[in-house]
Formats: structure tokens, sequence, C-alpha cells
């Protein structure tokens, strides 16, 4: 797979999982001329083993039996647009503070400054 392996990811298993799933992979590096990142998800062939425990514990044991059965043994380089990723972001950070959570506890939770938070808070 490659151009755009998140929006694939994203058709199959729906919008919120791939975010989530995305989200959760490490970037990986590599020093070639210049200096990129990337995320990469091996998708086991089967629901056994290691990589597919870390699978179930992100997205679910549904989802990620739809995601073996269509990309099972295959490498994906997922990265979705940020504009996405923001929104949910956003959304998450809005209802987490009707929830009751702190500004500090939120700041913590998404890696960003309380002042971050705050201007999150005031343009929605």
């Amino acid at each position: 797979m490659e151009p755009n392996d998140y929006k694939v990811i994203e058709d199959v298993i729906g919008k919120d999982l791939a975010i989530r799933l995305v989200s959760s992979l490490p970037y990986r590096s590599k020093r070639v001329t210049g200096f990129w990142r990337h995320r990469s998800l091996y998708v086991p062939k089967s629901l056994k083993g290691k990589s597919a425990d870390r699978l179930v514990a992100v997205i679910g044991k549904d989802a990620a039996a739809l995601l073996i059965q269509e990309f099972g043994g295959e490498i994906l380089s997922p990265s979705y647009p940020k504009s996405r990723y923001l929104a949910f972001r956003n959304a998450s950070i809005v209802e987490q503070r009707k929830g009751g959570v702190s500004i500090e506890a939120l700041a913590f939770l998404f890696d960003m400054t309380d002042r971050q938070i705050r201007n999150v808070l005031k343009s929605l």
C-alpha cells in the first residue's frame, strides 16, 4: 500500500479508530541526505502474537480483525491530514473539559501547554 494508507485504513475501520491507531504509532526517523520522520504499521497475518495484541489494545478485536483480513502481512505507512487530527484532538479537549478535567491535566494528556489548551477552548 502507499499513497494514502491512512485513507484506506479509515475506509476499513472508520474515522475515529483510524485516528486513534495512527496517533498511537511512534515516529520512525531515518537520516539519508536530510532528516525525515514517518509512521509505519505492521499488520499481522492473524490475531495471535505480540503485534496483534498491540493492535487489539489500541483499536479493539473487531477492528483489528478487519485490518488483518484486509492487510494481513503488509507494512503500512499511514499519515493523516493534520486538519483531521486537529479537529479530532480539539473536539476531545472540549469534551473532556466539559466532563470536568482540569486545564493542567488536559495539557499533560495532549502534550500541550496550558495556554494552548485555553486557546483551543476559546476558539470553539
